[in-house]
């Protein structure tokens, strides 16, 4: 047996509102993802120096400019978009071993430095350009 039901009998403006409802929880949510996700950018943006790596910079005399940040973090761009996670940066200053994942130098090794000729711990290396 079938019943005809009037959309009045179904309180429909119940419905709307509760699928109203559902859209603004998922906007907010949408919101705080997006801010996490900002937030989350503009902190991977910064490049950090392990004191370590500032212990070594100051010992070993290497002087960064703006430019060589910069150059350090699009290497460490390019090494992030190719999944590395822990790289060697080459720049015409020094080399770096940097965790991509937290955006740090981890050490520098300048020329004289390397006479062992091996850098261990790393899984990829980036040749940084000059700017």
């Amino acid at each position: 047996m079938i019943h005809n039901i009037s959309p009045e009998q179904l309180n429909v403006s119940r419905v709307e509102k509760s699928q109203n409802s559902v859209k603004s929880v998922q906007q907010i949510k949408g919101t705080k993802e997006f801010r996490n996700l900002l937030a989350e950018k503009l902190q991977r943006s910064e490049l950090k120096f392990s004191s370590h790596a500032t212990k070594r910079l100051a010992m070993r005399g290497i002087e960064l400019t703006a430019n060589d940040l910069e150059s350090l973090k699009e290497a460490i761009d390019l090494a992030e978009s190719k999944g590395s996670r822990d790289t060697l940066v080459m720049h015409d200053k020094a080399s770096f071993v940097v965790s991509v994942k937290n955006r740090t130098v981890i050490t520098a090794i300048d020329d004289m430095s390397m006479k062992e000729r091996i850098v261990t711990n790393i899984d990829s290396a980036v040749l940084a350009q000059s700017l």
